[in-house]
């Protein structure tokens, strides 16, 4: 039948793999990386949207993707798939159509599954032994480096959704690995069963080990690897040139992963571990750690698979799932702890995203050891000589391919990275404006970033102050909204605090040239941490300061408090010294609110006093003129309005 085939005859094993088949399984390994990136985004919104757990079972289906190994405990899935993987390989496809889908629920459950399917699919072929398993590893880093590509093109958004016709391009593509996969050559390769006919099989206690290992190697790579902004943004970064330094690195590092002398030596572990808390404590002079640690996690995937693939794999790799999952629960802890269920740790996990990095870091040493080999005798023999067998032409194909996928993508972003010309818009005066785009997404949960272009422009704004920037986190996609405006409105732009301090992150968007800036966290005792920027603008000739800040929860008073003091001060320096100021954020308070009086009585103006209505988004200035204040209706593009107003220096 051609979903189980006959058990194989013994077959000499070629000079090389089957290069088709390579470019199917990377196209594959894109869309597991694309599905597995953005189910953990779509499920958030929920909890986002409502600031709490649901209670509705969102939450639940992002378990059930990271099921799958469960399946895999099946001698006759696992022949299934191995030997008609071209089959099974179309199931990876059915979270693509979430983008027709009218609701949240049904696009969870549709992300999910195809989650589900891609990993079962990806994981499977990594167990089907002799060159079908090195393929498989190959193709799943070619394929995170072409997605780390396509989204550096798209200033970190997913193509694969950008439209209707993206989404059809996407499923013809998908059909065309599949069909690809039903001629695969290297099938015959695979052993019946690998998991069943493995020679060795590792301990139980050795097994936990080598799952928790892979499963810290896999949220690793996944956290700072699938989008070129992430670290970018922890070191403060230019992201463009960091954007390409990371891409070299990924390939880097694939060209070591050859090298088990390297990848399996106590050394290159060591570096690692030093790596990765100098790389956040050195914030900008980070570079070289950043790079290592991107190279160091590409180079280790090849031996980690291989042993994960050959030792116990269905074990080590449920276990590997459920430290993936602890992992990305621990990143939404440590920033929404003021909102997660009473109980679960989330006072312990305040702020502590750096220990969780550094840790599974540590851990990623238990993925594969300096003794470790693949214990399968196809597997060992393919995997071990290939890098002998492997011609030059084959070589430089491969790097060909690489160059195709990276090349594209960098010529994309350098038609827009130079450009700073506020993409026509006036710049006779400030037009201000102040707005929270709700972590760059939409109020039906999709990504709101060409909108939010739109509506700036639609504004006039050429000085903008937005709040809940900071998405450079796997929940919130690894997309980078500040990048994306920055680039597509040709602006200048301040990213705020760096993602380590765990805000939710505030920027500045300018069409006059950023002369200097600070960057803060302001003091909050009891709520979630609050940012601050300070920023000097040159605006036609004359400096002129530019505050964009956002404040505490609501219920927080005493942070709030401390917030308008730690603001009023700094206010008030600047008032005594003759500065021109011109605020734009988030206040949390109502005009005549303690917060909003301390702001006024240290020399701040509201644009529009008698706008009583307001709580969270105001406009100050100092030494300025201000007039034709606006609320803008943002419709289904954020849950806020936009506020603006222009300023305008006083006349002679």
């Amino acid at each position: 039948s051609l979903l189980v085939m006959p058990k194989k005859q013994a077959v000499s094993a070629p000079s090389s793999y089957w290069l088709p088949g390579l470019l199917a399984d990377a196209l594959l390994a894109y869309m597991m990386w694309t599905t597995n990136s953005m189910l953990l985004p779509t499920v958030w919104f929920a909890p986002m949207d409502k600031m709490a757990a649901t209670g509705g079972g969102e939450e639940f289906f992002y378990l059930i993707a990271y099921a799958f190994p469960l399946m895999l405990a099946l001698p006759f899935v696992r022949r299934a798939i191995v030997h008609s993987s071209w089959f099974f390989s179309l199931l990876s496809f059915v979270g693509l159509p979430s983008f027709f889908l009218p609701t949240l629920r049904m696009r969870s459950v549709s992300i999910s599954l195809g989650t589900f399917f891609a990993l079962l699919w990806s994981f499977s072929q990594l167990f089907a032994g002799g060159k079908r398993s090195a393929r498989a590893i190959d193709g799943q880093i070619l394929g995170l480096l072409a997605f780390v590509a396509s989204r550096f093109g798209l200033s970190t958004l997913w193509p694969v959704w950008l439209s209707v016709q993206h989404v059809y391009v996407s499923l013809g593509i998908g059909a065309f690995a599949s069909l690809i996969l039903f001629f695969d050559r290297d099938t015959e390769s695979a052993v019946y069963d690998p998991i069943k006919d493995s020679s060795r099989s590792a301990s139980f206690f050795a097994s936990i080990a080598r799952g928790i290992g892979f499963g810290s190697l896999f949220f690793l790579t996944h956290w700072i690897l699938t989008s070129h902004t992430v670290v970018a943004r922890w070191i403060e970064a230019d992201t463009f040139t960091f954007g390409i330094s990371l891409m070299v690195a990924i390939m880097s590092g694939f060209v070591i992963s050859f090298y088990p002398t390297v990848t399996r030596s106590w050394t290159f572990y060591l570096m690692a571990v030093i790596s990765a808390p100098a790389l956040l404590q050195y914030h900008s002079e980070g570079w070289p750690c950043a790079l290592f640690l991107a190279m160091y996690l590409v180079a280790l995937y090849r031996p980690a698979a291989q042993d994960l693939a050959t030792q116990s794999p269905v074990l080590s790799l449920l276990i590997g799932s459920v430290f993936y999952v602890i992992g990305h629960l621990a990143i939404v802890w440590s920033v929404a702890w003021c909102f997660v269920p009473e109980g679960t740790g989330g006072e312990f996990m305040r702020n502590r995203a750096y220990e969780v990095f550094c840790i599974a870091v540590a851990l990623t040493g238990f993925a594969t050891s300096s003794s470790s080999a693949p214990s399968d005798s196809s597997t060992s023999k393919d995997s071990s000589s290939y890098k002998h067998r492997l011609s030059l032409i084959t070589l430089l194909g491969l790097v060909f391919v690489i160059a195709v996928a990276v090349a594209p993508s960098i010529y994309l972003r350098l038609q827009t990275h130079e450009l700073r010309d506020g993409d026509g818009v006036q710049t006779d005066f400030i037009r201000g404006m102040a707005w929270a785009i709700r972590f760059g997404y939409d109020n039906r949960g999709w990504p709101n970033h060409v909108p939010v272009a739109q509506m700036i422009r639609d504004v006039g704004a050429n000085v903008i102050g937005l709040v809940e920037t900071d998405t450079a986190r796997p929940f919130n996609a690894n997309w980078d909204v500040v990048e994306y405006l920055q680039d597509n409105l040709h602006m200048y732009s301040d990213y705020g605090p760096a993602t380590t301090t765990e805000t939710w992150g505030c920027a500045l968007l300018s069409a006059f040239p950023i002369v200097n800036s600070t960057r803060e966290v302001m003091p909050s005792p009891h709520g979630e941490s609050a940012c601050y920027i300070d920023a000097t603008l040159d605006v036609n000739g004359e400096m002129i300061d530019v505050i964009v800040s956002h404040f505490g929860n609501t219920q927080h008073r005493l942070d709030r408090k401390l917030q308008a003091e730690f603001e009023a001060e700094r206010i008030a320096a600047k008032r005594d010294e003759g500065r021109k100021v011109v605020w734009l954020g988030y206040l949390t308070n109502r005009p005549g609110g303690p917060s909003y009086n301390m702001l006024v009585n240290a020399g701040l103006e509201d644009i529009a006093p008698r706008e009583g209505d307001r709580y969270c988004l105001y406009l100050f200035s100092m030494g300025m003129e201000s007039s034709d204040f606006e609320r803008v209706d943002t419709k289904w593009v954020s849950d806020t309005e936009i506020q603006a107003g222009n300023f305008r220096l006083p006349s002679k």
